[in-house]
């Protein structure tokens, strides 16, 4: 008999030593979810990861950037931020005007890939075209806000695929100069305002916002032909304005907002409107088009 209650007792401490650690690693998920961060990081090959793509210039480096001239856009192309990664704690991400005395015009892929103590990112007016997951996960372990700097007479034209995705911005201002936002604030979960000036001239607005979930207004300016994914589970986005004709394409743009939201529409272009939103997937009956 006493066998045997040595053996429960045995069965029932392994019991809450399986589910102790069950719990506690559900936590450790849950935890990581809360940052706003993909399940899965990135490992050190992205960190350190760059290409010096055939017919670029010379590869040259100096004590902060692997970089070379890119011919195409007339400047020097930054390949690789020296500092970038997990195990740096940068907290000012400066981009320099000039490289060789030459103009820095494009940031590459990966260029600045999670700086993630960063607090403050600069940008000089030359830089035209920032690369996929060029600032990524940037500002997630910094305790405040990223803050993203771009003069107003930026010459800035295309922010590339998840460019700035899962960083801590909150407060984004774009140049007029830009055309083009392709997947690049994806998982911003402490993204609140957009702000889009009165001369932009932005054309595409690709995935851009999906799972910015304090985003809770947007202003869509005419200039806006085409949209995609945009505002896909942004569940607090209320009020969406559009300052123009329809665009021609709004594949599940609005896809898991707020379900009492509300569309703002030029009266000229209201009956175009309902017939586009209305058969647009994530439509609600609870939803409003003024």
């Amino acid at each position: 008999m006493n066998q045997k209650k040595c053996i429960l007792r045995k069965i029932c401490v392994a019991s809450l030593l399986f589910f102790g650690m069950f719990f506690l690693s559900q936590s450790f998920v849950r935890a990581e979810e809360e940052e706003g961060l993909p399940e899965e990081l990135p490992t050190d090959k992205y960190e350190l990861y760059y290409e010096h793509p055939e017919g670029r210039g010379e590869l040259k480096e100096n004590k902060n950037f692997i970089y070379c001239y890119n011919e195409t856009y007339k400047g020097i192309e930054i390949l690789k931020y020296k500092k970038a990664g997990r195990k740096w704690k940068v907290k000012e991400l400066k981009i320099p005007k000039q490289i060789d005395n030459k103009p820095v015009t494009v940031l590459a892929d990966y260029s600045f890939f999670y700086c993630r103590y960063a607090k403050k990112v600069v940008l000089p007016k030359t830089v035209t075209d920032i690369g996929a997951m060029a600032f990524w996960a940037c500002g997630v372990d910094s305790n405040s806000a990223l803050r993203l700097e771009i003069p107003k007479n930026s010459r800035l034209k295309k922010i590339g695929g998840e460019a700035f995705a899962w960083s801590s911005i909150e407060l984004l201002k774009l140049p007029d100069s830009l055309q083009i936002i392709d997947g690049s604030f994806e998982g911003c979960g402490k993204l609140k305002k957009v702000i889009l000036g009165k001369k932009t001239r932005l054309k595409e607005m690709q995935s851009c916002f999906i799972e910015c979930k304090m985003l809770t207004e947007i202003t869509i300016p005419k200039t806006v032909k085409k949209m995609g994914g945009t505002f896909s589970i942004c569940p607090n986005l209320k009020k969406i304005t559009f300052q123009g004709e329809p665009p021609k394409y709004i594949f599940r743009s609005f896809n898991g907002i707020h379900p009492d939201a509300v569309f703002h529409v030029p009266k000229k272009y209201k009956k175009q409107y309902r017939k586009l939103l209305k058969k647009a997937e994530g439509y609600k009956s609870t939803m409003k088009i003024l």
